[in-house]
């Protein structure tokens, strides 16, 4: 038996896609590709504004490019999530302040966001742990309470709502990703949403170099100079071909993988195993993402344990977030040090099971029968 942790979703028409792609000759970014899959972002999540990036990591640092400072400006963050949220800061010039997650769902505090507001913040990041919606409620009026601006972490939340609202429009600024471990991938890739034409307007000339090259194109200027700070995050038209592929099959995709999920919350949620094992809430202002199926353990022995019993057994698992607060550069990154009792409490005990678009309903009933044998054996 071997059960892959995750694997690449691969769109019907992907190689015939690129292949014409390829053909046209056109292979630099913001083609018709490019145009192609913005739009298709646009109608799936009702978004203002879309630039296609080279990464979500590059969306995050578009975002924070636009976040008008002085030195020692802060971001509010949480510790549990990838590197990029906190690298994307510290690029913009910006000092990140880590804050603790609810560990029912390892989304951000907003009672500890309060807390961690000071006259030097000018926005807080969110991120949708596992393609579930965080309580946008409490942090969109904390936001508008104090003027701050706020930025959506959404690698994994494409397709995820808050309400009846998409995740990745509720803030000021939002970041999609691509990757290839993502429900939608193009390899690497990644998307910039904003809601403001003027936010939108800078980040288009920012992403292409510091130069108004797209409005030279659309006619809106007579010569194509520099005029801006920037960086080269456009991505290239077989990526895109290769993107607007998937996200044209989005509502297959996310038919195949909300199954598994509900098979495994139905599975993992039998008295047999829910006295070891913790599924993560969903609370009732979210329609989740689909995007990845987590659990916690008693300890991090617990977990270590069952990682290796499942691995043993040919099931691929995987841990997740070191918490950035306890990394070696979140202790020199400037960040003030706070207590975050739940993160250093969850982080350890979280493991991630396989979810992807070729694993099947049988294979998570395997899942789970290997998890109620490793309880049993507790």
């Amino acid at each position: 038996m071997n059960i892959r942790f995750t694997e690449p979703y691969l769109p019907t028409q992907a190689s015939a896609l690129v292949d014409a792609c390829l053909r046209s000759g056109q292979l630099s970014g913001d083609g018709p590709y490019c145009a192609e899959a913005e739009q298709r972002i646009k109608n799936l999540v009702g978004a203002d504004h879309v630039l296609l990036t080279t990464s979500c990591t590059h969306a995050l640092e578009l975002s924070c490019a636009m976040i008008d400072h002085v030195d020692g400006g802060e971001v509010i963050v949480p510790s549990f999530t990838f590197t990029s949220s906190a690298t994307a800061i510290l690029q913009a010039g910006l000092v990140p302040v880590f804050v603790d997650v609810d560990p029912s769902t390892m989304n951000i505090d907003p009672t500890d966001v309060i807390k961690a507001i000071t006259s030097r913040t000018r926005a807080i990041m969110v991120v949708h742990y596992a393609g579930i919606a965080c309580d946008m409620a409490a942090l969109r009026s904390i936001c508008a309470e104090h003027g701050l601006l706020l930025i959506e972490d959404a690698a994994h939340a494409i397709g995820g709502h808050w309400n009846d609202r998409a995740l990745g429009t509720l803030g000021d600024m939002a970041a999609y990703s691509f990757h290839a471990t993502k429900n939608i991938m193009c390899g690497e890739g990644g998307a910039f949403l904003t809601t403001h034409a003027s936010i939108a307007e800078r980040a288009e000339i920012f992403r292409e170099k510091g130069t108004n090259r797209k409005q030279f194109f659309r006619g809106q200027v007579d010569k194509y100079r520099w005029v801006s700070k920037g960086s080269s995050y456009v991505l290239a038209e077989p990526l895109a071909a290769l993107l607007s592929g998937g996200l044209a099959e989005f509502d297959t995709v996310q038919q195949i993988r909300r199954a598994l999920v509900e098979r495994y919350r139905q599975r993992l949620s039998e008295p047999s195993i829910e006295t070891q094992v913790t599924l993560p809430s969903i609370p009732s202002y979210a329609r989740p993402a689909w995007h990845l199926q987590h659990v916690l353990l008693r300890s991090e022995g617990h977990r270590d344990d069952l990682i290796r019993f499942l691995r043993e057994h040919g099931v691929g698992t995987a841990f997740h977030y070191v918490p950035l607060h306890s990394s070696p550069m979140g202790l020199e990154c400037g960040a003030p040090r706070r207590p975050l009792p739940a993160t250093d409490d969850a982080a350890p005990r979280l493991l991630r099971l396989p979810l992807h678009t070729n694993l099947t309903v049988a294979n998570v009933d395997v899942i789970c029968d290997l998890i109620t044998q490793w309880v049993n054996a507790q």
